[in-house]
């Protein structure tokens, strides 16, 4: 999510590592900005639809690989 894409505030102090290498989403420490619920509403239900076409085609790397992203 540090794509440049503003959809939220990190809460980690600064400098600090990040142990979830910037997956923000899956982040106790996530602010989300409620401006951009939609956005991320959007983020959740293309990540849904793409466990689920992987799910389908039998790619379990794939699907392993979504939900540990």
């Amino acid at each position: 999510m540090k794509l440049g894409l503003r959809l939220h505030t990190c809460a980690r102090a600064f400098s600090s590592p990040c142990v979830h290498d910037h997956v923000c989403v899956r982040c106790s420490l996530l602010w989300p900005d409620p401006a951009q619920r939609g956005r991320l509403e959007g983020i959740r239900d293309n990540l849904v639809a793409r466990i689920a076409e992987a799910e389908r085609e039998g790619w379990l790397g794939e699907v392993e690989g979504l939900w540990t992203a």
